[in-house]
């Protein structure tokens, strides 16, 4: 069985595209979202105006990675024990 690595490669660039498609498309209607809406779904106006002018080529798991890299190791593992219930050190 051989892969055809252009087939691959187009369809993992039409799946890009079609991600920052959606990902503009949701941001430009969160902007447009009025305080009230905004209340129901439990997101403040600056976290949504924050949301809405990132660029669309930026997902939000890329803000977690580096925000948790920052931490360091020592952090990290006291975190990880304060969530299973144990002290940290």
């Amino acid at each position: 069985m051989t892969l055809d690595y252009g087939k691959i490669a187009l369809a993992r660039i039409v799946e890009t595209i079609m991600c920052w498609t959606a990902r503009a498309s949701q941001r430009r209607a969160l902007a447009e979202l009025d305080q009230h809406l905004l209340d129901d779904i439990g997101v403040s106006k600056e976290a949504a105006d924050r949301e809405s002018r990132m660029p669309f080529w930026v997902g939000r798991q890329n803000f977690g990675k580096v925000a948790w890299r920052s931490m360091g190791k020592r952090n990290d593992s006291r975190h990880r024990r304060s969530m299973a219930g144990q002290p940290a050190e």
